[in-house]
C-alpha cells in the first residue's frame, strides 16, 4: 500500500516547502510540477486531495471562502501564482473562460446575422427574426394540414353519405 506524505494545514510552514518543492518558476507563471486533475494541480494535505492554486492563495494571501472560486487571470490552470488569481463566483469564472457557456454569452448575433435579444420572461436570448420566420412556417404547416383534415372529412363524408342513398 502507498502512503502519502500528509501534512498539516494547522502547520503552514510544512505546507509551503511541501508545496513550493514541486513548483517550477518561470518568469510569470509558478507552474506545478505534480499530480494534475484536469489540469489543475492536487497536493495531498489534511489527508485529502487539495487543488494547488487554492492552497497556495491561502497561505499567502488568504482563505478563499468555500462558494467562491479562484480565476487563473494567467489562463494557466497548473499556476499558483497568487497574483494570476482573482476571487470569483462560479458564474463569472465560466464567462471568462473559452468553453460553450462562455462563448454563447459572448455572441450578440445569431448565425443569420440578425441581432439577439433578451427573453421577457426567460433567461435566455433569441433572434427576433428568426423566431418569427419559425413561427410563419410553423403556421403554414398547421393551416396547410388542416386544410387536408377538412378535405379528407369532406370525402369521408361524402363516401358514407353515397353509401346510405345506395342503400335506400
Amino acid at each position: 500500500m502507498r502512503r502519502f506524505s500528509s501534512v498539516s494545514m494547522s502547520d503552514p510552514l510544512s505546507v509551503f516547502l511541501k508545496l513550493m518543492s514541486r513548483v517550477k518558476f518561470s518568469e510569470d507563471c509558478w507552474e506545478w510540477q505534480g499530480t494534475l486533475s484536469e489540469g489543475y494541480g492536487l497536493i495531498w494535505i489534511d489527508g485529502k486531495n487539495m487543488r494547488t492554486h487554492r492552497v497556495s492563495y491561502q497561505l499567502l494571501i488568504e482563505a478563499p471562502p468555500e462558494d467562491m472560486e479562484l480565476d487563473h487571470l494567467c489562463k494557466n490552470r497548473r499556476c499558483l501564482n497568487p497574483e494570476h488569481l482573482e476571487i470569483v463566483t462560479s458564474k463569472e469564472n465560466i464567462l471568462r473562460g473559452d468553453g460553450p457557456p462562455a462563448k454563447n454569452a459572448r455572441k450578440t448575433h445569431c448565425i443569420r446575422g440578425h441581432l439577439l435579444v433578451q427573453h421577457p420572461s426567460r433567461a435566455h436570448r433569441y433572434c427576433k427574426e428568426c423566431q418569427s420566420k419559425r413561427q410563419r412556417t410553423w403556421n403554414r404547416k398547421k393551416a396547410k394540414a388542416e386544410k387536408l383534415k377538412r378535405r379528407l372529412m369532406q370525402a369521408k363524408n361524402a363516401a358514407l353519405g353515397m353509401r346510405t342513398r345506395n342503400e335506400v
